[in-house]
């Protein structure tokens, strides 16, 4: 048995053992901030590079010219080359980042040449929007986009993924923006008529101002959705009744980061009649109400870091299916009556 004890060691093990031969190549353990040379080894037969836990920076030409790549995954703060679409069998492409830093009034796009890689099927890029194509490119085996922001949720990029299923928008409260006065989700709204076979909606706003209240227009989004993530947004909870009433086959709903904020949430009778399972993380509420018919296939709640809720309210009826509760680091007033509600069977976690 070989204990390989260091990146150099790995390097060295890999190149005179199985470089021109292996399929996969996954690098796990700790995080290196400083780059292991991974990339200058023969991998003409590569068809899988996950190397997320090693820092690059700048992303490797070589790496380019392993054509048989199906999957690859890296951290990288550099641009994306053009010559990325000679992977043309690429299928998963995600790059993370090592530090988020931007510009101010400078942003990142991927190449052009992104559109000329027909068999994507999952992009993940951190701060890097799509590129309008400047021809009839589509890519029709995409089905999931993550880490862009709303300039790749244009009517024009969208109509050319005809088949995504799940988007993931980073958005960005930047108060020297004149322009939307700060508002990351003014460009929201005009997006959803092209995505009609969109399953899961990632809606994040960084670093959140909660001086303002962001209007979401939820009546855009499709009504196709089935998953819903907001993080961020600070809307105020008299606006989360429009989800349910737009989204009704909406089955899983996770709030998060002060996605709502406001010290009461009434849930209104018939709303949200297909939820299952509703996670609310790090809020302001006091009390949560759910009217009599409100959620009655929710089997789900789990409520976490909402160290000032104090009530639990549900008038519930009672041919409705057990619901399981979990309060995980909460205001330890709210398990009384949580242990009240019919049909409901409650847990507490702390991590204290």
């Amino acid at each position: 048995m070989h204990i390989i004890k260091s990146p150099r060691e790995v390097y060295d093990s890999i190149k005179s053992d199985c470089s021109s031969t292996s399929r996969s190549l996954l690098c796990f353990g700790p995080y290196h901030q400083y780059p292991v040379p991974i990339h200058a080894m023969d991998f003409k037969l590569l068809r899988l590079l996950d190397a997320v836990t090693v820092r690059f920076y700048y992303i490797p030409l070589e790496i380019m010219k392993i054509v048989s790549l199906k999957y690859l995954a890296l951290t990288c703060n550099g641009e994306l080359p053009t010559s990325i679409a000679n992977l043309f069998q690429l299928q998963s492409l995600t790059i993370e980042q090592h530090m988020n830093v931007k510009k101010r009034g400078v942003h990142s796009y991927m190449p052009l040449e992104i559109w000329d890689m027909q068999e994507l099927q999952r992009i993940e890029i951190l701060g890097r929007d799509l590129p309008t194509p400047n021809s009839d490119a589509t890519l029709d085996k995409l089905i999931k986009l993550c880490g862009v922001s709303a300039k790749s949720c244009t009517r024009e990029i969208l109509k050319r993924i005809p088949n995504l299923h799940v988007l993931g928008i980073q958005l960005e409260v930047r108060p020297y923006d004149d322009v939307d006065d700060g508002n990351p989700l003014s460009g929201l709204d005009y997006f959803a008529e092209e995505l009609r076979n969109l399953k899961l909606l990632i809606c994040e706003v960084q670093n959140p101002d909660l001086k303002y209240e962001y209007m979401v227009p939820f009546s855009m989004f499709p009504s196709s959705l089935i998953s819903l993530e907001l993080s961020g947004i600070g809307c105020p909870w008299k606006l989360i009744s429009d989800i349910g009433l737009f989204l009704p086959n909406l089955k899983q709903l996770i709030l998060d980061l002060y996605a709502f904020r406001g010290p009461e949430w009434d849930i209104e009778s018939q709303c949200f009649p297909k939820l299952e399972s509703l996670i609310i993380n790090d809020t302001d509420l006091v009390r949560w109400r759910g009217q009599p018919g409100s959620l009655p296939w929710l089997e789900v709640l789990i409520v976490q870091h909402c160290y000032k809720l104090q009530e639990l309210d549900w008038t519930r009826d009672p041919s409705m299916a057990t619901t399981s509760i979990f309060l995980i680091d909460c205001n330890p007033l709210v398990l009384s009556s949580a242990m009240r509600l019919p049909r409901c069977r409650v847990y507490t976690y702390s991590s204290l």
